[in-house]
């Protein structure tokens, strides 16, 4: 899956928290704007993928108390704060081996199975009381 570049550490972070590169990319566009929070219009136009697939994207992340989901008038708003000081370190040590090492951290996320697509194949075969 990787050529041993990639530290066991931010292996597993990547691993447990991020689901695609546009997840990751929007991890860093958030956390780039020093805790500002920023409405999903903002995050699409730098990603570049539509308004409606933003907070899909994201919500994961905030399930994982490392972005806040706000409302303002109506829309949702996300600002990057991690639950800990040592989830902001680890995601700030990813951050910095990605400047370095772009294509093996983009290869690896590549090549990570999508547990949301995983998840939604097993529950297809759970049984449910209605």
């Amino acid at each position: 899956m990787t050529d041993g570049v990639i530290p066991e550490d931010i292996r597993q972070f990547l691993l447990k928290n991020i689901d695609s590169i546009a997840q990751w990319e929007g991890l860093l566009l958030l956390r780039g704007h020093s805790g500002a929070a920023c409405d999903t219009g903002v995050i699409a136009r730098n990603l570049y993928i539509p308004d409606h697939d933003v907070a899909p994207l994201l919500a994961p992340l905030a399930a994982r108390r490392i972005v806040e989901v706000s409302d303002v008038e109506g829309r949702p708003h996300y600002r990057y704060a991690p639950e800990t000081t040592e989830l902001d370190e680890a995601i700030g040590r990813v951050a910095d081996f990605y400047k370095q090492y772009l294509i093996p951290i983009t290869n690896f996320i590549h090549a990570k199975p999508a547990p949301s697509r995983v998840q939604e194949f097993a529950n297809a075969f759970r049984i449910r009381k209605d």
